[in-house]
């Protein structure tokens, strides 16, 4: 079988989680938690910048970041959010390019999973809209029924999203063909994923991205 693995931040939809959550949270008057995540950012993003730590690190210091905004709440409350960021903040911005190859795949029988570094119930709702029933995701953490603030290690990006997708496969028994398999993501992050298919796609890709697939005669949608 034929997979094609989509990422959903900057690829199924051109807006991002993080945004839309800080976005969700300081409309409900929550300006302190906004101020406290950039600050808990920043040395992170620094060390980052000075090559002190890798993309995947700060990658998964964002995701514990942007987890705080949860702490305390409820599951309904958590749930209200969830919906919003999905339903009024990424699905607007929905690519028609790269929805309309992901419908391509849906045509041709290829297993077509979602597998994203957004929390898991955010990439449920995109899973949902576009009629993908095998999605992975980083998991955000509840005890008693009130979120903690915190995720469920790892956070899906960089070749965790090769791990945990041989280990879904795998868990399912199905025989993919890798070499003609594609992987369809806007960042470098995902090289790992790229690297484990016949036919990378890179999707609006940032800077590094472009260069490398230029360089590697990868395909780039932009268009």
């Amino acid at each position: 079988m034929i997979a094609a693995i989509f990422d959903v931040d900057g690829t199924l939809c051109a807006n991002k989680m993080g945004p839309g959550i800080i976005k969700y949270a300081t409309s409900r008057d929550k300006h302190l938690a906004r101020l406290a995540y950039f600050w808990a950012l920043f040395p992170k993003y620094i060390s980052k910048r000075l090559g002190r730590i890798s993309t995947q690190e700060y990658q998964t210091s964002v995701a514990n970041a942007l987890s705080f905004f949860l702490k305390g709440k409820d599951i309904q409350e958590g749930a209200d959010l969830f919906e919003w960021v999905a339903r009024h903040y990424l699905l607007p911005s929905k690519r028609e390019n790269v929805l309309q190859r992901l419908n391509e795949h849906q045509k041709h029988g290829d297993l077509v999973m979602i597998v994203s570094g957004a929390f898991r119930p955010v990439v449920y709702e995109i899973a949902q809209e576009f009629g993908v029933n095998d999605f992975i995701a980083t998991e955000v953490e509840a005890q008693q029924g009130f979120f903690t603030g915190c995720i469920i290690p790892p956070e899906v990006s960089g070749s965790v999203k090769v791990d945990k997708t041989l280990e879904y496969i795998s868990s399912r028994s199905i025989d993919v063909f890798w070499a003609s398999s594609y992987a369809y993501s806007d960042s470098l992050i995902d090289e790992p994923l790229f690297n484990m298919v016949g036919h990378p796609v890179a999707v609006h890709p940032d800077k590094k991205l472009k260069a490398e697939a230029k360089k590697r005669n990868w395909e780039i949608i932009e268009r």
